[in-house]
């Protein structure tokens, strides 16, 4: 599924969950550029997404309610490394790709491409430090002080790899 940008060998991301903390979404695709915080109607967060390390990830949950919302961030990555993206988000393995239309801040809408979770459980718990990761990037980008609160009551489970945790509480720039 191709959503490039005229000329530009570039594409439209709609990034709800870790990815949307631009450090941690450039460590996976170098090219990410943020364009704005944006929003998805239709939709609701859920961390019901089957991780392979048994925790549970972001899903854009379709609802078809119009009062539904998720809040992210569009960015613009390059049309070569988007495989990379997609082989990392487990593509075929418990996420699918799926085209949306997110309006930006300016009320523009834009046409992009984003992953949904299609092996779920909802008695998962995300990481602290995945859980982290979201709320980081929803900070970074301003996204509404309600939404990052409503992250932040999320119920979380400590990661029994120590060695994860200490990698990823590096990424963000914590002491463990």
């Amino acid at each position: 599924m191709e959503h490039t940008l005229a000329a530009t060998n570039k594409m439209h991301y709609f990034a709800y969950g870790s990815n949307m903390l631009t450090v941690r979404l450039r460590e996976r695709v170098a090219s990410a550029k943020p364009v704005g915080r944006a929003s998805l109607r239709c939709h609701l967060l859920h961390f019901n997404k089957k991780g392979i390390d048994g925790s549970g990830k972001c899903d854009a949950f379709a609802t078809g309610q119009e009062r539904d919302i998720i809040w992210g961030v569009l960015f613009d990555i390059s049309t070569e490394e988007k495989h990379q993206l997609d082989e990392i988000e487990g593509l075929g393995s418990g996420y699918e790709i799926k085209r949306v239309n997110v309006e930006l801040g300016s009320g523009n809408i834009q046409s992009a491409f984003t992953y949904y979770a299609t092996a779920t459980n909802s008695n998962l718990l995300p990481f602290e430090w995945y859980k982290a990761f979201v709320i980081a990037g929803a900070i970074e980008h301003r996204l509404p002080r309600e939404y990052v609160n409503r992250l932040k009551r999320i119920r979380t489970q400590p990661d029994p790899q120590t060695d994860r945790q200490a990698a990823n509480t590096r990424i963000l720039g914590l002491q463990s």
